[in-house]
């Protein structure tokens, strides 16, 4: 089938008390409302019987609405209309995954429902619980293109130009930053959290900043620029059938860990031809609130360092669309 599921783990509050929780839900929402996937799988990490799948997906119902009347009030009906006037979001199959009707951002050439699902995990799901969910272990996945990616990231309809790739195609994604004033993702962003007065201030620190410059965009950066200085990614898209080796993975290597996407990219590069397609997708980064994660002293020289290697590379950037696919 046609389109793209996505894949993202999340945590209940009571797992870890940060701003940033807030701030992956906003981005799920995004990811809602922007319509541009078939259907949307959350591995939700939970011990409680109070924040369970139901809880969250009642949550995001209420935020979606939320977003989608900030959005629809702020921009022209010429970037946003919808084809639908019910925007309802109803559960089904017992709390565990819900429908939405949210074609508010791109509605003309997608579908005009998302499915959501939810899946309660007991602990945090590593690279490798991941990588087998969304290609190998879970039959609701009914496309044939997997998003595996961060949950603090949202896509817009520039997805889709990748929907020509072909079995096996694996791109990499570089974050854009934090969307700009005119996109309706900033709107979508400012509606939740309107107590940061100043989004471009707060949410261009180094650590949300764009990692795909393109040369002659007025941006500079001497660390990460497209095509060749791609160092850093928050995103796969992996055409199936996929072939992965999961010989990098470890039994405690994490997504939200310093340089653990180089080991995601290594289980791919030895057997399959990978890309990053940065320059032609936008993937737009909602942190803005702090790290989570800070203890690089401890981790990064004992773990990464001597872990990563043979793994730690920069993936060249398409230069031409059909190279990605």
């Amino acid at each position: 089938m046609d389109g793209f599921s996505l894949v993202i783990h999340h945590f209940a509050s009571h797992v870890k008390t940060h701003p940033h929780h807030s701030e992956v839900e906003t981005a799920i929402v995004g990811n809602i409302v922007s319509n541009v996937f078939y259907d949307i799988h959350i591995v939700y990490q939970t011990n409680s019987s109070v924040e369970t799948c139901g809880v969250l997906l009642q949550r995001l119902q209420n935020l979606t609405q939320l977003a989608r009347s900030a959005v629809l009030s702020n921009h022209s009906v010429h970037t946003i209309h919808s084809a639908h006037t019910n925007h309802s979001i109803h559960s089904v199959h017992t709390n565990h995954s819900i429908h939405t009707n949210a074609s508010v951002l791109y509605p003309s050439s997608h579908r005009n429902q998302s499915l959501i699902h939810c899946t309660e995990v007991a602990k945090q799901a590593t690279y490798r619980d991941l990588f087998q969910y969304a290609f190998f272990g879970n039959l609701s996945i009914e496309t044939q293109r997997v998003v595996l990616a961060n949950a603090d990231c949202v896509f817009d309809e520039t997805l889709h130009k990748l929907a020509n790739t072909t079995p096996g195609a694996v791109n990499l994604l570089s974050v854009h930053g934090f969307p700009p004033t005119s996109h309706p993702l900033h709107t979508l962003y400012h509606s939740l959290h309107p107590q940061i007065s100043d989004l471009h201030k707060v949410c261009n620190i180094h650590f949300v900043a764009n990692l795909c410059v393109i040369p002659g965009s007025g941006q500079t950066s001497r660390i990460f620029q497209w095509p060749a200085k791609l160092r850093s990614w928050d995103a796969y898209v992996v055409h199936l059938p996929a072939v992965i080796s999961f010989v990098p993975f470890t039994s405690n290597l994490y997504m939200n860990m310093l340089a653990a996407e180089h080991r995601g990219a290594c289980a791919f590069r030895n057997v399959t031809r990978v890309h990053n397609a940065c320059k032609w997708v936008n993937l737009w980064h909602f942190h803005c609130m702090g790290k989570m994660h800070l203890n690089c002293i401890t981790h990064c020289n004992s773990y990464y360092v001597k872990k990563i290697a043979g793994c730690y590379d920069s993936y060249h950037g398409c230069v031409k669309l059909e190279q990605c696919f």
